[in-house]
């Protein structure tokens, strides 16, 4: 492999590795943030290059090497996380596959594994960011001066113990088909469609993120380390080529 070829290949692992850099931080900085999921990373190797050897009877093949990363795939993780009860009654958490709709403008619509929703002025039901949760026949609305606020666990709302709407639950999309929006949103780029089997709601309670800081602390290090070990070598390999660059011509 040519010093260029090697430099080309190692300035591309560079950039892989920030990447990947930039997801773990991405993780860690959500390990707190309810019904966050991470994100996975997938090395994609490249083809086997041959070696070549240059010498006064031509060219001749030396053997091949592995590939070089020829890329990353990101995806969502949806393992679920822990149940954490809050008491609160619009705390919501999902036990089984499946995310609440949540609209996030005139046409789109967002996915969230977050329960901590709100009623707003409006009286709908909002998540944090104040953006509508979707029940099954669009917002619900919860009225004023409602007392108490109770949740089935099919996701039927009661105000005062009748019934106001019901939560609508999106079958979980493949993983590579979720794009995060920030935080615990994410947009599906495959149709919306009811799971089959609906998740069950848990009143009172949050799923938190399933993020392990344990874990991505331990692959932050192994990939810092990598990245430090390559950018070492790329900046031996240009102070060897300067010094080279600056012999030539030089007569001992």
């Amino acid at each position: 492999m040519s010093g260029t070829t090697a430099a080309g290949a190692t300035g591309g692992s560079i950039n892989m590795l920030e990447q990947m850099i930039d997801v773990v931080a991405n993780n860690l900085s959500n390990v707190n943030t309810p019904g966050f999921q991470s994100m996975m990373m997938t090395v994609m190797g490249g083809q086997p290059t041959e070696m070549l050897r240059a010498s006064d009877d031509g060219v001749a093949s030396v053997g091949t090497v592995e590939g070089m990363p020829a890329g990353l795939v990101v995806s969502v993780s949806q393992q679920a996380g822990t149940l954490q009860p809050t008491g609160n009654p619009l705390d919501l958490a999902l036990q089984g596959p499946g995310y609440f709709v949540v609209a996030t403008g005139p046409t789109g619509a967002a996915l969230t594994r977050s329960g901590s929703f709100r009623v707003d002025t409006t009286g709908q039901i909002v998540t944090s960011n104040g953006d509508p949760v979707m029940g099954a026949n669009g917002p619900i609305l919860i009225p004023q001066n409602t007392k108490v606020i109770k949740v089935a666990s099919d996701g039927t709302v009661s105000a005062d113990n009748v019934p106001v709407g019901q939560f609508q639950f999106a079958a979980p999309p493949a993983p590579l088909a979720l794009v995060p929006l920030g935080g615990s949103l994410y947009q599906s780029t495959a149709p919306i469609v009811p799971p089959a089997t609906p998740p069950t709601v848990m009143q009172g309670s949050l799923e938190m993120s399933n993020v392990s800081s344990v874990e991505q602390m331990v692959r932050l290090i192994t990939v810092l380390r990598v990245y430090q070990e390559l950018t070492q070598g790329l900046q031996l390999d240009d102070q060897t080529k300067n010094l080279a660059t600056s012999n030539v011509g030089l007569v001992s």
